[in-house]
């Protein structure tokens, strides 16, 4: 930079850190003026990151019949750090059911796909985002499946257990019975297991 004699000029400096630390540098300014030492700016800095915090833990599900899908629970990911925390994907493999909200008119999915590239979702430093699960089991006994939540915290992959016990359903052999017919004020009986 050429400047004139009472003439200034704005320097910007830009601090970019790559890592969650308390950094420190410095600008040096050197000029041809007479007599002119080095002129130094000291710069300091702390490179922040989102910490994800899943609150109260995994939910707990009730024992669930076979092949229906139970009451959705609310799994709530806090941001405590101080950077946006972005989330990229969370799924669950099979027996589970992740959802935006408490409604269940849409099919059972296994994980929150964004709808274009960049995140699913993005959490402020302090506040929280809701994820909604519910079991849908198709075993018998206890299930036990990992959710995982990828994110630009560290670590990238947060990972939940969830645990349900799938219960056997109803079913009713033979499925339809005929009486055949039936003298009015008399009664016929079948067995149904």
């Amino acid at each position: 930079v050429i400047l004139q004699r009472t003439e200034t000029a704005l320097l910007d400096v830009t601090f970019t850190p790559d890592a969650a630390l308390d950094v420190t540098g410095a600008v040096h300014v050197l000029s041809n003026s007479s007599g002119s030492e080095d002129q130094v700016i000291q710069l300091s800095g702390r490179g922040t990151t989102p910490v994800l915090v899943v609150l109260g833990g995994a939910p707990e599900f009730a024992p669930q019949a076979l092949n229906v899908e139970g009451e959705s629970k609310k799994l709530t990911v806090k941001n405590e750090g101080r950077a946006p925390l972005e989330v990229y994907s969370v799924a669950v493999p099979d027996q589970f059911c992740l959802r935006e909200d408490t409604q269940q008119i849409t099919p059972c999915r296994s994980s929150l796909p964004p709808d274009v590239p960049g995140p699913i979702f993005t959490v402020a430093p302090g506040a929280e985002h809701p994820v909604y699960i519910s079991a849908k089991p198709t075993q018998l006994l206890s299930i036990k499946r990992n959710l995982t939540i990828v994110s630009n915290a560290d670590p990238s992959s947060t990972v939940v257990e969830l645990a349900v016990e799938g219960v056997g359903g109803v079913s009713l052999s033979p499925s339809n019975i005929d009486f055949g017919r039936v003298n009015f004020g008399s009664f016929a009986e079948k067995t149904v297991t």
